[in-house]
């Protein structure tokens, strides 16, 4: 039989559905990322459960927040899902996103 008490805690947790499908680590960045997973959140195959289709940055303490939405509306229209991110150099990264078929190149001044 095998035991779980000596299994680490989950870090941060997600609402159901919110499929978080890319995690990506970013260290030698901007500051405002420096040490932080971003974490595309892709959203549920039902758009009607506003979860997910956002990126949100966590610290290794254990913190979340909202680092980039609007990838769906209040009314449940979706122009975006997050996949995935490649950091670039020490001041941006790219983010693919598989709803509109496209790269994002995000630059953090």
């Amino acid at each position: 039989m095998t035991y779980c008490q000596n299994v680490p805690h989950s870090l941060i947790s997600f609402e159901s559905r919110s499929a978080p499908l890319g995690i990506e680590y970013f260290e030698n960045i901007h500051p405002v990322i420096d040490g932080t997973f971003m974490v595309a959140l892709h959203g549920s195959f039902e758009p009607s459960t506003m979860h997910g289709y956002e990126v949100v940055r966590a610290t290794k303490e254990g913190e979340k927040q909202t680092f980039m939405d609007g990838f769906q509306d209040n009314s449940g229209v979706r122009y975006g899902r997050p996949v995935d991110f490649l950091q670039f150099d020490e001041n941006s990264f790219f983010m693919t996103d598989d709803f509109s078929g496209r790269v994002y190149y995000l630059y953090i001044e």
